[in-house]
Protein backbone atom coordinates (compact mmCIF):
# COMPACT_ATOMS: atom_id res chain seq x y z
CA UNK A 1 0.00 0.00 0.00
CA UNK A 2 1.46 3.34 -1.09
CA UNK A 3 -0.93 5.84 0.51
CA UNK A 4 -0.04 7.19 3.99
CA UNK A 5 -1.58 5.63 7.08
CA UNK A 6 -3.27 7.55 9.85
CA UNK A 7 -6.31 8.04 12.08
CA UNK A 8 -9.32 10.18 11.23
CA UNK A 9 -9.55 13.39 13.25
CA UNK A 10 -12.68 13.55 15.46
CA UNK A 11 -13.71 16.88 13.93
CA UNK A 12 -13.77 15.40 10.44
CA UNK A 13 -15.69 12.34 11.61
CA UNK A 14 -18.38 14.41 13.33
CA UNK A 15 -18.66 16.65 10.26
CA UNK A 16 -19.25 13.61 8.04
CA UNK A 17 -21.83 12.08 10.40
CA UNK A 18 -23.67 15.39 10.77
CA UNK A 19 -24.00 15.63 7.00
CA UNK A 20 -25.03 12.00 6.53
CA UNK A 21 -27.73 12.28 9.19
CA UNK A 22 -28.79 15.84 8.36
CA UNK A 23 -29.20 15.19 4.63
CA UNK A 24 -30.44 11.61 5.07
CA UNK A 25 -27.73 10.29 2.73
CA UNK A 26 -27.88 6.81 4.30
CA UNK A 27 -29.04 5.08 7.45
CA UNK A 28 -26.22 2.52 7.52
CA UNK A 29 -22.54 3.15 8.18
CA UNK A 30 -19.59 0.81 8.73
CA UNK A 31 -16.66 2.17 10.72
CA UNK A 32 -13.89 0.45 8.81
CA UNK A 33 -12.09 0.54 5.48
CA UNK A 34 -8.60 -0.90 5.00
CA UNK A 35 -7.77 -0.55 8.69
CA UNK A 36 -8.43 -1.79 12.23
CA UNK A 37 -11.16 0.37 13.83
CA UNK A 38 -10.39 -0.73 17.40
CA UNK A 39 -6.98 0.95 17.14
CA UNK A 40 -8.65 4.36 16.97
CA UNK A 41 -8.77 5.90 20.48
CA UNK A 42 -12.13 7.52 19.75
CA UNK A 43 -13.92 4.55 18.18
CA UNK A 44 -16.53 4.13 20.91
CA UNK A 45 -17.20 7.88 21.03
CA UNK A 46 -17.74 7.65 17.26
CA UNK A 47 -20.16 4.76 17.69
CA UNK A 48 -22.16 6.58 20.39
CA UNK A 49 -22.30 9.81 18.36
CA UNK A 50 -23.48 7.98 15.25
CA UNK A 51 -26.20 6.22 17.21
CA UNK A 52 -27.40 9.50 18.68
CA UNK A 53 -27.83 10.61 15.07
CA UNK A 54 -30.12 7.57 14.53
CA UNK A 55 -27.65 5.77 12.25
CA UNK A 56 -27.24 2.00 12.14
CA UNK A 57 -23.58 1.25 12.90
CA UNK A 58 -21.39 -1.77 12.20
CA UNK A 59 -17.69 -2.53 11.95
CA UNK A 60 -15.17 -5.14 10.86
CA UNK A 61 -12.23 -6.07 13.10
CA UNK A 62 -9.36 -8.52 12.77
CA UNK A 63 -10.21 -9.75 16.27
CA UNK A 64 -6.81 -9.16 17.87
CA UNK A 65 -8.18 -6.62 20.38
CA UNK A 66 -11.42 -8.40 21.33
CA UNK A 67 -10.21 -9.30 24.82
CA UNK A 68 -9.26 -5.68 25.51
CA UNK A 69 -12.47 -4.13 24.22
CA UNK A 70 -15.03 -6.92 24.69
CA UNK A 71 -16.95 -4.98 27.35
CA UNK A 72 -17.28 -1.84 25.23
CA UNK A 73 -18.20 -3.79 22.09
CA UNK A 74 -20.86 -5.82 23.86
CA UNK A 75 -22.30 -2.68 25.45
CA UNK A 76 -22.35 -0.96 22.03
CA UNK A 77 -24.25 -3.99 20.67
CA UNK A 78 -23.47 -3.32 17.00
CA UNK A 79 -23.27 -5.75 14.10
CA UNK A 80 -19.67 -6.90 13.88
CA UNK A 81 -17.60 -8.91 11.43
CA UNK A 82 -14.38 -10.63 12.43
CA UNK A 83 -11.97 -10.72 9.50
CA UNK A 84 -10.57 -14.08 10.51
CA UNK A 85 -9.98 -15.22 6.88
CA UNK A 86 -7.30 -17.87 7.68
CA UNK A 87 -8.85 -21.15 8.94
CA UNK A 88 -5.76 -23.16 9.94
CA UNK A 89 -2.48 -22.62 11.87
CA UNK A 90 -0.55 -22.84 8.59
CA UNK A 91 -2.57 -20.15 6.82
CA UNK A 92 -2.78 -17.99 9.96
CA UNK A 93 1.01 -17.93 10.25
CA UNK A 94 1.15 -16.07 6.92
CA UNK A 95 -0.28 -13.06 8.76
CA UNK A 96 2.74 -12.73 11.10
CA UNK A 97 0.36 -11.82 13.89
CA UNK A 98 2.75 -12.58 16.74
CA UNK A 99 0.46 -15.09 18.48
CA UNK A 100 -0.53 -18.68 17.79
CA UNK A 101 -3.67 -19.63 15.88
CA UNK A 102 -5.10 -21.39 18.95
CA UNK A 103 -4.58 -18.30 21.15
CA UNK A 104 -6.16 -16.11 18.47
CA UNK A 105 -9.18 -18.38 18.06
CA UNK A 106 -9.55 -18.71 21.86
CA UNK A 107 -9.83 -14.92 22.13
CA UNK A 108 -12.62 -14.93 19.56
CA UNK A 109 -14.41 -17.76 21.37
CA UNK A 110 -14.18 -15.86 24.70
CA UNK A 111 -15.79 -12.84 23.06
CA UNK A 112 -18.57 -14.97 21.56
CA UNK A 113 -19.34 -16.52 24.95
CA UNK A 114 -19.53 -13.09 26.62
CA UNK A 115 -21.82 -11.91 23.83
CA UNK A 116 -24.13 -14.92 24.26
CA UNK A 117 -24.21 -14.44 28.05
CA UNK A 118 -25.08 -10.75 27.59
CA UNK A 119 -27.93 -11.76 25.24
CA UNK A 120 -27.19 -8.97 22.75
CA UNK A 121 -29.41 -8.34 19.73
CA UNK A 122 -26.64 -7.62 17.20
CA UNK A 123 -25.14 -10.19 14.85
CA UNK A 124 -21.57 -11.42 14.61
CA UNK A 125 -20.00 -12.95 11.48
CA UNK A 126 -16.71 -14.84 11.26
CA UNK A 127 -15.28 -14.27 7.78
CA UNK A 128 -13.22 -16.97 6.02
CA UNK A 129 -11.74 -16.33 2.56
CA UNK A 130 -12.43 -19.10 0.03
CA UNK A 131 -9.64 -19.06 -2.55
CA UNK A 132 -10.47 -22.31 -4.33
CA UNK A 133 -12.06 -20.66 -7.36
CA UNK A 134 -10.73 -17.12 -7.14
CA UNK A 135 -7.16 -16.78 -5.90
CA UNK A 136 -5.97 -13.32 -4.74
CA UNK A 137 -2.30 -14.21 -5.25
CA UNK A 138 -2.10 -16.67 -2.36
CA UNK A 139 -3.92 -19.76 -1.07
CA UNK A 140 -5.94 -19.22 2.09
CA UNK A 141 -8.82 -21.70 2.12
CA UNK A 142 -8.66 -23.67 -1.11
CA UNK A 143 -9.69 -27.17 -0.05
CA UNK A 144 -12.36 -28.93 1.93
CA UNK A 145 -9.85 -30.30 4.46
CA UNK A 146 -8.92 -26.81 5.71
CA UNK A 147 -12.56 -25.73 5.79
CA UNK A 148 -13.55 -28.79 7.79
CA UNK A 149 -10.67 -28.30 10.22
CA UNK A 150 -11.96 -24.84 11.05
CA UNK A 151 -15.61 -25.86 11.24
CA UNK A 152 -14.81 -28.72 13.60
CA UNK A 153 -13.14 -26.19 15.93
CA UNK A 154 -16.08 -23.78 15.71
CA UNK A 155 -18.77 -26.44 16.01
CA UNK A 156 -17.00 -28.09 18.95
CA UNK A 157 -16.87 -24.79 20.84
CA UNK A 158 -20.48 -23.93 19.94
CA UNK A 159 -21.87 -27.32 20.97
CA UNK A 160 -20.05 -27.15 24.33
CA UNK A 161 -21.53 -23.68 24.91
CA UNK A 162 -25.02 -24.90 23.97
CA UNK A 163 -24.72 -27.54 26.72
CA UNK A 164 -23.08 -25.18 29.21
CA UNK A 165 -25.59 -22.31 29.08
CA UNK A 166 -27.83 -24.21 28.18
CA UNK A 167 -29.20 -22.77 24.92
CA UNK A 168 -32.36 -23.70 23.06
CA UNK A 169 -30.43 -24.08 19.82
CA UNK A 170 -29.77 -27.16 17.67
CA UNK A 171 -26.37 -28.82 17.90
CA UNK A 172 -24.06 -28.31 14.93
CA UNK A 173 -23.25 -31.39 12.88
CA UNK A 174 -20.64 -31.51 10.11
CA UNK A 175 -21.62 -34.45 7.94
CA UNK A 176 -19.57 -36.11 5.22
CA UNK A 177 -21.89 -34.64 2.59
CA UNK A 178 -22.00 -31.13 4.05
CA UNK A 179 -21.22 -28.82 1.12
CA UNK A 180 -22.19 -25.67 2.98
CA UNK A 181 -18.50 -24.78 3.19
CA UNK A 182 -18.90 -22.21 0.45
CA UNK A 183 -16.62 -24.18 -1.83
CA UNK A 184 -19.09 -26.06 -4.03
CA UNK A 185 -21.81 -23.54 -3.26
CA UNK A 186 -19.87 -20.67 -4.79
CA UNK A 187 -18.88 -22.77 -7.80
CA UNK A 188 -22.56 -23.34 -8.55
CA UNK A 189 -23.11 -19.59 -8.68
CA UNK A 190 -25.49 -19.47 -5.74
CA UNK A 191 -23.81 -16.32 -4.47
CA UNK A 192 -20.52 -14.82 -3.41
CA UNK A 193 -21.01 -15.74 0.25
CA UNK A 194 -22.17 -18.77 2.21
CA UNK A 195 -23.47 -18.30 5.77
CA UNK A 196 -23.99 -20.83 8.53
CA UNK A 197 -25.50 -19.82 11.88
CA UNK A 198 -23.79 -21.94 14.54
CA UNK A 199 -25.06 -20.01 17.61
CA UNK A 200 -27.96 -17.53 17.97
CA UNK A 201 -27.08 -14.50 15.82
CA UNK A 202 -23.55 -15.75 15.18
CA UNK A 203 -22.45 -17.10 11.81
CA UNK A 204 -19.42 -18.36 9.99
CA UNK A 205 -19.16 -16.94 6.49
CA UNK A 206 -17.21 -18.35 3.56
CA UNK A 207 -16.77 -15.78 0.80
CA UNK A 208 -14.92 -15.39 -2.46
CA UNK A 209 -11.26 -14.49 -2.18
CA UNK A 210 -10.65 -10.89 -3.16
CA UNK A 211 -7.44 -9.39 -4.49
CA UNK A 212 -7.75 -5.73 -3.46
CA UNK A 213 -7.56 -4.58 -7.10
CA UNK A 214 -4.74 -7.07 -7.73
CA UNK A 215 -2.56 -5.51 -5.04
CA UNK A 216 -0.52 -8.71 -4.85
CA UNK A 217 -0.29 -9.22 -8.59
CA UNK A 218 -0.38 -6.50 -11.23
CA UNK A 219 -2.07 -7.74 -14.38
CA UNK A 220 -0.07 -7.94 -17.61
CA UNK A 221 -3.17 -7.25 -19.67
CA UNK A 222 -5.31 -4.47 -18.11
CA UNK A 223 -8.88 -4.40 -19.37
CA UNK A 224 -10.64 -1.26 -20.58
CA UNK A 225 -13.79 -3.21 -21.42
CA UNK A 226 -15.39 -5.27 -18.65
CA UNK A 227 -18.34 -5.30 -16.29
CA UNK A 228 -17.62 -4.93 -12.58
CA UNK A 229 -20.09 -7.38 -11.08
CA UNK A 230 -19.73 -5.94 -7.56
CA UNK A 231 -20.50 -2.34 -8.53
CA UNK A 232 -23.34 -3.31 -10.84
CA UNK A 233 -24.92 -5.76 -8.41
CA UNK A 234 -24.87 -3.13 -5.64
CA UNK A 235 -25.86 -0.38 -8.08
CA UNK A 236 -23.04 1.81 -6.74
CA UNK A 237 -24.80 2.15 -3.38
CA UNK A 238 -21.55 1.65 -1.43
CA UNK A 239 -19.30 4.64 -0.74
CA UNK A 240 -16.21 4.84 1.47
CA UNK A 241 -14.26 7.60 3.19
CA UNK A 242 -10.64 7.14 4.21
CA UNK A 243 -9.06 8.56 7.37
CA UNK A 244 -7.77 11.65 5.50
CA UNK A 245 -11.12 12.49 3.88
CA UNK A 246 -10.49 10.97 0.47
CA UNK A 247 -13.35 8.91 -0.94
CA UNK A 248 -13.88 5.74 -2.96
CA UNK A 249 -16.72 3.70 -4.43
CA UNK A 250 -14.95 0.32 -4.07
CA UNK A 251 -14.05 -1.52 -0.85
CA UNK A 252 -11.00 -3.08 -2.58
CA UNK A 253 -9.48 0.30 -3.45
CA UNK A 254 -6.42 0.00 -1.19
CA UNK A 255 -4.57 3.05 -2.54
CA UNK A 256 -7.51 5.45 -3.03
CA UNK A 257 -7.09 5.26 -6.80
CA UNK A 258 -10.82 5.80 -7.22
CA UNK A 259 -11.12 8.91 -5.07
CA UNK A 260 -13.89 11.21 -6.27
CA UNK A 261 -12.95 14.06 -3.92
CA UNK A 262 -12.08 14.87 -0.33
CA UNK A 263 -14.78 15.51 2.29
CA UNK A 264 -12.42 17.77 4.23
CA UNK A 265 -12.60 20.17 1.26
CA UNK A 266 -16.16 19.77 -0.09
CA UNK A 267 -19.35 18.17 1.14
CA UNK A 268 -20.06 14.47 0.74
CA UNK A 269 -23.23 15.33 -1.14
CA UNK A 270 -21.25 17.39 -3.68
CA UNK A 271 -18.89 14.46 -4.28
CA UNK A 272 -21.66 11.89 -4.74
CA UNK A 273 -23.63 14.21 -7.05
CA UNK A 274 -20.57 15.41 -8.97
CA UNK A 275 -20.51 15.21 -12.75
CA UNK A 276 -17.23 13.28 -12.53
CA UNK A 277 -18.75 10.47 -10.45
CA UNK A 278 -21.96 10.38 -12.50
CA UNK A 279 -19.97 9.99 -15.73
CA UNK A 280 -17.87 7.16 -14.26
CA UNK A 281 -21.00 5.32 -13.08
CA UNK A 282 -22.61 5.63 -16.52
CA UNK A 283 -19.44 4.44 -18.27
CA UNK A 284 -19.07 1.43 -15.98
CA UNK A 285 -22.71 0.44 -16.44
CA UNK A 286 -21.95 0.19 -20.17
CA UNK A 287 -18.88 -1.95 -19.56
CA UNK A 288 -16.28 0.79 -20.00
CA UNK A 289 -13.52 1.12 -17.40
CA UNK A 290 -12.12 4.68 -17.47
CA UNK A 291 -9.94 4.29 -14.34
CA UNK A 292 -6.61 2.42 -14.19
CA UNK A 293 -7.46 0.85 -10.83
CA UNK A 294 -10.51 -0.87 -12.34
CA UNK A 295 -8.61 -1.83 -15.50
CA UNK A 296 -5.98 -3.65 -13.45
CA UNK A 297 -8.53 -5.26 -11.13
CA UNK A 298 -10.47 -6.76 -14.05
CA UNK A 299 -7.39 -7.46 -16.16
CA UNK A 300 -5.75 -10.76 -17.13
CA UNK A 301 -2.48 -12.57 -16.50
CA UNK A 302 -2.10 -14.02 -19.99
CA UNK A 303 -3.39 -13.75 -23.56
CA UNK A 304 -5.81 -16.67 -23.19
CA UNK A 305 -7.41 -15.20 -20.06
CA UNK A 306 -7.58 -11.79 -21.74
CA UNK A 307 -9.42 -13.31 -24.71
CA UNK A 308 -11.81 -15.09 -22.38
CA UNK A 309 -12.58 -11.88 -20.53
CA UNK A 310 -13.20 -10.09 -23.82
CA UNK A 311 -15.61 -12.81 -24.97
CA UNK A 312 -17.42 -12.58 -21.61
CA UNK A 313 -17.69 -8.82 -22.07
CA UNK A 314 -19.32 -9.14 -25.51
CA UNK A 315 -21.62 -11.90 -24.27
CA UNK A 316 -22.88 -9.68 -21.45
CA UNK A 317 -23.13 -6.73 -23.83
CA UNK A 318 -25.36 -8.72 -26.20
CA UNK A 319 -27.49 -9.80 -23.24
CA UNK A 320 -28.07 -6.17 -22.29
CA UNK A 321 -29.32 -5.37 -25.82
CA UNK A 322 -31.69 -8.32 -26.11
Amino acid sequence: MKRPRGKMEPGLFYKIIDEIAGKNITKNIALHIMGEPLLHPGIFDFINYSRKKKLCVGLMTNGMLLDKYSGELIKADIDTGISLQTPTPETFNKRNAGISFDDYLSGIFRFIEKKIVANTSSRLDLHIMNTKYKKPGCDICSNEKDARYFLEKVYGFANDLIDKMPLDFPKNVLSESDEFLGIERLKKGIGDSSYKEFLPGITVLFKYGINWNNLMKEKKYPSKKAFCSVSLRNNFDWFGIYWDGRTTFCCSDHDAGLSMGNVSEVSLEEIIDSQKYKQIREQMKKGNLPLKTCQNCLGADNVLEAMGRKLLYYYRKLGMKS
